[in-house]
């Protein structure tokens, strides 16, 4: 995930793949959050799932270290309606990254 994770000798912050949950919070549900992070994520090529839950959204994200850095940075702007006050980062197991196979919302 953006923050915590290890740099591996050898391997460029660019090349490093990592795995993480967001929980985001604020006005994020019908107002074009979830599509907006689905183009997001599909223009990075990042792996993963973006759904509403009763707090607000959840993303599941994986891929290069960098581009999940930048997803994160561009997700606080959320679609031209939306506004998210907050964004908690999650590592997942990292055993559980997959080779990506698109982004799907929920």
């Amino acid at each position: 995930c953006p923050k915590g994770v290890p740099m591996l000798p050898g391997l460029s912050h660019e090349a490093r793949r990592t795995r993480c949950r967001l929980d985001v919070r604020g006005r994020v549900q019908g107002v074009g959050f979830r599509p907006f992070a689905y183009r997001l994520a599909t223009a990075l090529k990042l792996a993963g799932l973006v759904g509403n839950d009763v707090h607000g959204a959840f993303i599941e994200i994986e891929g290069p270290l960098a581009a999940v850095e930048s997803f994160v940075a561009w997700l606080w702007q959320g679609s031209s309606t939306a506004r998210v006050t907050d964004v908690e980062v999650s590592e997942l197991d990292p055993a559980a990254i997959q080779p990506p196979v698109g982004f799907f919302t929920g």
